[in-house]
C-alpha cells in the first residue's frame, strides 16, 4: 500500500515506531474548565458535626481551606428518614440523614438535621464554593414500603417508588433547596434525585444506609417533575443532575435512555460514580454522549480503603484514578466519597478520627490525604485542563494567573525521569514543586532547573510530583490543519487507496459537534490522511482526539513521506487525546493520518491541531 507525495513512495505497511522523545505540554489544547475537588457530606458530616468543637474545627480546616485540602465542591444530602425511625431495621452510624417533613401534610421541620448543616457552612465559610443537593432515597413517606433502605421485594432491582409520587418528591427535593438558598446563603447550583438508582444494592434490612432503587423509566418521570418544580419555583440558579449510577458503563446506559426519552435537555450536568472499574469503561463514549446534549460532566463518588503514608496505595490509587479520568472521561469536577471516617480498618476516610475518642491528637492522615493535595491544593477554578502528552500526568493553566500546573505521577517501584518541554511557553517564572512519597508527607522539594524551556523530573518510587510556575505566558499559535474539527465541510482530508460519498467525514461517532473523520477499514479502505506544508524550522505539536474498535490502529505523521512520531491507539475505549512532536523545516510536507490494518471494525478521529 503506497501513495506518491512529489517524488517520495510512502509504503504504509512497512513502518517503524518511533519513541516519543519528551512529554510536553500544550495549554492550547484546552479539555475542559476546572469546577474543582470535593467530597460527599453524606454520611461523615452528621458525626463530624457532633464532635467537640475543637476538633470539627481542626478538621474542617484540614478539609476545606485553601492552605490545606483545599475541596471546594461539596454535595450535601438532602434527608429522607424519620430521625428515630428503624421501623425496617437499624442504619449504621450517622447514615440515617434526617428528613425535613415526615408526611405529605406534615409540616417542614427546618431545624433537623443540624451537624451535618454545621460541617456545610464551616465550609462555606472557609472558601468552599460549589454546593450540590442530592438524594440517597426519598423520605420513607413516599416510599413504596416506608423504608429509605429499600425494599428487598422484587428481583433484580426491586424498585422502591411509585412513579406517581414523582411530583410530590420534587416538591420535596426543590422546598430544601430554596430554602437553604433564603436561609443560609446556600446556593445549590445543582440538584441529584437519584444516588446508584440502578444497583440493586438497596435492600431494606439487609442495608445499613439510606437508599433507593429505581427502574429507568420511573427516573425519567421524576427528571420531568423535579425539572418542572424548578421552573414553578423560578429557582433558575439550580440545574438537574443525574444519574449518579455506581459504575460508568451503568450510568451510560442510562443516559442513552435518558436521551431517547427525550429528557436529556431537561438537566445540565451527567453525574457518575467510579466504583468496580477495571480500566475497560466507557469513559470516552460517556464523555461524548455528554458533550452531544451539552451536558457536563462529574466524577463525583469514588473511595478506596486507608492506608499509611508508608505503603501509599490509598494515595497511588487515588492520584492513578485522578489521571485517569481526567485524561480519558474529561470531568469538570472529581469528588471523592468521604472524606472522612471513623478510625476503624477498613474504612475509606482520606482522614479519621475515633468517633467514640475524639481528639487532635487521635486524628489521623492517611496517604490519600496527602496525594489529593497534590491536586486540589493547586488546580482551583479559575485552571483549564489542558493537554500533555504522558499517560501519568495532568496539566492546568490559569490565563488570568499565567500559571502552570502539573502533576505527574509514579506508581513504579523504581525511580522515573521524565523530560517535559515547554516550549510552547514564553516568559517561564519562578518554580516551586512539592511531592508525596512514603517518606514525604506533601512536602515542597528543590523544583527542577529549567533549560530553554525544557527539563527533568525525577519521579521517586511511588510518588506523586506537583509542579507550579507562575509567571508563564502561553504564545498564540493558529492550528495549521484545515478543517481539524471536520465541521467546514472543507475537502481537505482524503482516504488512502478508498471510497466513499462522505470522504471519510460523517457524523457516525463525533467527539463533539456534528462531524469527525470517520474510516471503516476495509479491502480498499485503510487510511485518512490530510497534508500541511510548513512554513517554519521548528518544533511542532500535534494532538488528536482518536478512537477505535479494533486493534492495530494507529496515529502519526510523515514528514516528506519519511516515517515520523507514530502512536497506538487503544480499543474499545473511546475518544482520547494523543500528542506527538517532532522537528520540521520550512517548506516540509507533514502527512497527518489515522491508520490501521484489514479488520472487521473502524476508528474516528476529532479535532486534530498542529501548531
Amino acid at each position: 500500500m503506497f501513495r506518491i507525495i512529489g517524488s517520495v513512495l510512502l509504503v504504509l505497511l512497512c513502518r517503524s515506531t518511533t519513541e516519543i522523545h519528551s512529554a510536553f505540554v500544550d495549554p492550547q489544547v484546552k479539555l475542559t474548565e476546572w469546577t474543582g475537588w470535593g467530597t460527599s457530606l453524606a454520611w461523615f458530616s452528621d458525626a463530624l458535626g457532633g464532635l467537640n468543637q475543637e476538633v470539627q474545627d481542626e478538621m474542617n480546616y484540614a478539609l476545606f481551606s485553601p492552605e490545606r485540602l483545599n475541596l471546594n465542591v461539596l454535595r450535601y444530602t438532602i434527608g429522607g428518614t424519620t430521625p428515630g425511625d428503624e421501623s425496617c431495621g437499624p442504619f449504621r452510624f450517622a447514615a440515617a440523614t434526617e428528613s425535613f417533613r415526615d408526611g405529605p401534610n406534615e409540616p417542614y421541620i427546618w431545624n433537623r438535621d443540624p451537624r451535618a448543616r454545621n460541617v456545610l457552612l464551616a465550609a462555606k465559610a472557609l472558601g468552599a464554593d460549589v454546593f450540590e443537593a442530592f438524594s440517597n432515597s426519598p423520605p420513607s413517606w413516599l416510599t413504596r414500603n416506608g423504608c429509605t433502605k429499600g425494599t428487598e421485594g422484587g428481583a433484580p432491582l426491586h424498585d422502591n417508588f411509585d412513579p406517581e409520587n414523582a411530583d410530590a418528591f420534587a416538591d420535596y427535593l426543590t422546598e430544601v433547596v430554596k430554602y437553604y438558598h433564603e436561609n443560609y446563603g446556600v446556593t445549590f447550583t445543582s440538584l441529584a434525585p437519584f444516588n446508584e438508582p440502578s444497583s440493586g444494592y438497596w435492600q431494606g434490612r439487609g442495608s445499613s444506609q439510606e437508599g433507593c432503587n429505581m427502574e429507568r423509566a420511573t427516573m425519567v418521570e421524576v427528571i420531568k417533575s423535579a425539572y418542572a418544580s424548578l421552573q414553578a419555583k423560578n429557582l433558575t440558579f439550580c440545574t438537574l443532575s443525574v444519574a449518579d449510577e455506581t459504575e460508568i458503563n451503568q450510568e451510560l446506559l442510562t443516559q442513552r435512555v435518558f436521551t431517547d426519552a427525550g429528557v436529556a435537555g431537561m438537566y445540565t450536568k451527567v453525574n457518575t460514580h467510579g466504583y468496580s472499574d477495571n480500566g475497560q469503561e466507557n469513559r470516552g463514549e460517556l464523555f461524548t454522549l455528554a458533550q452531544k446534549n451539552g451536558h457536563t460532566l462529574w466524577m463525583d463518588e469514588v473511595g478506596w480503603s486507608r492506608s499509611e503514608l508508608e505503603d501509599m496505595v490509598q494515595g497511588l490509587n487515588l492520584a492513578e484514578r485522578i489521571v485517569y479520568d481526567v485524561r480519558n472521561m474529561v470531568p469538570s469536577a472529581w469528588v471523592y466519597w468521604q472524606a472522612v471516617e471513623d478510625q476503624q480498618p477498613g474504612m475509606w476516610g482520606l482522614l479519621d478520627v475515633p468517633y467514640a475518642n475524639a481528639a487532635i491528637a487521635n486524628i489521623h492522615y492517611n496517604s490519600g490525604y496527602y496525594a489529593m493535595m497534590q491536586f486540589s491544593k493547586y488546580i482551583t477554578r479559575g485552571f483549564t485542563i489542558v493537554h500533555v502528552n504522558d499517560g501519568n500526568s495532568i496539566a492546568a493553566y490559569n490565563e488570568m494567573s499565567q500559571t502552570l500546573v502539573i502533576v505527574a505521577v509514579n506508581s513504579a517501584t523504581n525511580a522515573v525521569t521524565k523530560q517535559f518541554d515547554l516550549t510552547t511557553f514564553s516568559a517561564l517564572g519562578q518554580a516551586e514543586a512539592f511531592r508525596t512519597s512514603p517518606s514525604e508527607p506533601h512536602v515542597p522539594i528543590t523544583p527542577p532547573v529549567v533549560s530553554g524551556n525544557q527539563f527533568d523530573l525525577v519521579l521517586p518510587a511511588k510518588s506523586v510530583t506537583t509542579l507550579k510556575m507562575s509567571g508563564s505566558i502561553a504564545k498564540v499559535a493558529s492550528n495549521l490543519v484545515t478543517n481539524g474539527d471536520f465541521e467546514s465541510g472543507t475537502n481537505t482530508w482524503f482516504l488512502l487507496y478508498g471510497q466513499r460519498q462522505d470522504n471519510g467525514i460523517n457524523g457516525n461517532y463525533v467527539r463533539r459537534g456534528a462531524s469527525s473523520g470517520f474510516v471503516d477499514y476495509n479491502e480498499s479502505e485503510l487510511s485518512l490522511m490530510t497534508d500541511v506544508t510548513v512554513r517554519e524550522t521548528k518544533r511542532y505539536y500535534l494532538t488528536a482526539w482518536c478512537a477505535t474498535s479494533g486493534p492495530n490502529t494507529k496515529f502519526g505523521v510523515l514528514v516528506n513521506g519519511r516515517q515520523g512520531p507514530e502512536l497506538t491507539i487503544d480499543s474499545y475505549r473511546g475518544y482520547q487525546v494523543y500528542g506527538i512532536s517532532f522537528d520540521a523545516a520550512a517548506s516540509d510536507v507533514i502527512s497527518i493520518y489515522l491508520y490501521a490494518q484489514q479488520g472487521n471494525y473502524n476508528a474516528q478521529i476529532d479535532d486534530v491541531e498542529l501548531h
